[in-house]
């Protein structure tokens, strides 16, 4: 469906990426599925009242829709961890795409920080569905050489992130940011080296070996999951200390149920607000070699997440309905 995508401008909610020679081949899966599919099981199955209905659509780039609508006031994005969780934050940044909002910067962790960092990057949830339900995860990683540190080594995952990102995070064309946790505690890196940091920000302990980012010293980084699995609330302080952002952005945070009972804590992220769209998903049913409910699971959290991000953008922009 999307042949050969430049990853340094293909289309996104926040904007284009100006990319230069970097060229990815992203093949389709074997079960293919598309966004008019999805729509059609929301409306038929669900009654789910769409902002994105196929009046409401006036381009089309690659097979994915874009709603008439943007709002003009920026928001964040905001991906918990969630073991695998890959199908569902697609489906939500799906959502989030669909309602037309204005996307100034994505905070992700674990398999949020592995999501975000292609969205922000200005591949479409479509195109990131693909990638990552191409392979099983276990194809993607390989045996430790060091397994007292970790089972798996995360280092193809490294590779293929240096193919489809930018180098750094300076090279982004929204605000991107991921949650890891390093021998100095919990920290959100948004500068230096990229591919490293969101891989590092994945790099579950015990499971995966640390990973060193080489804008930090070289410093082993793991899942910044086991301390904040959502990062909402460090995001925004992070903003106020480094950038002096005093009123932060309205946020939508998806949080997918934690696999584990050691991850780490999520309360205050969760809790209800004005200026937050909350969706909470189950945790992702994938396995390091088993991705076939990929297509299910990014359907089900598209579906639920339209009325509640509808809602969230009427709030935040009520002028934009009128």
């Amino acid at each position: 469906m999307f042949g050969t995508v430049n990853a340094k401008s293909a289309p996104c909610s926040g904007g284009t990426v100006n990319c230069q020679e970097r060229h990815v081949s992203l093949t389709m899966p074997i079960r293919q599925f598309g966004i008019d599919r999805i729509k059609l099981i929301c409306n038929a199955q669900r009654n789910v009242p769409l902002a994105s209905t196929m009046e409401s659509m006036v381009s089309t780039t690659n097979g994915v829709s874009f709603s008439s609508r943007q709002n003009s006031s920026g928001v964040d994005i905001v991906l918990s961890s969630g073991f695998l969780a890959f199908a569902s934050h697609c489906g939500f940044l799906q959502a989030v795409q669909d309602v037309g909002l204005n996307v100034k910067g994505v905070m992700g962790t674990s398999s949020g920080a592995l999501t975000g960092s292609l969205f922000a990057a200005g591949y479409s949830p479509m195109e990131i569905a693909q990638e990552f339900s191409r392979l099983p995860p276990i194809e993607r990683i390989k045996l430790s050489k060091e397994p007292w540190k970790g089972v798996f080594s995360l280092d193809p995952a490294t590779k293929r992130l240096r193919e489809l990102l930018p180098d750094t995070f300076d090279e982004m064309e929204i605000d991107f940011g991921v949650g890891v946790v390093s021998r100095y505690g919990y920290d959100i890196v948004d500068s230096g080296s990229l591919a490293e940091a969101v891989v590092a920000s994945a790099a579950v302990p015990v499971l995966f070996n640390p990973v060193r980012i080489p804008s930090r010293n070289n410093t082993p980084h793991i899942d910044g999951g086991i301390k904040t699995r959502v990062g909402l609330e460090a995001w925004r302080a992070h903003q106020k200390r480094k950038l002096g952002i005093l009123q932060p952005r309205p946020a939508a945070v998806h949080v997918v149920s934690r696999s584990s009972p050691f991850s780490g804590s999520d309360k205050d992220d969760t809790e209800s607000s004005d200026d937050r769209a909350l969706r909470l998903s189950p945790k992702s049913t994938s396995s390091l070699w088993d991705m076939s409910h990929f297509t299910h699971q990014m359907e089900h959290t598209y579906a639920a997440a339209v009325p509640v991000l509808q809602v969230f953008a009427d709030h935040i922009h009520p002028e934009s309905t009128s």
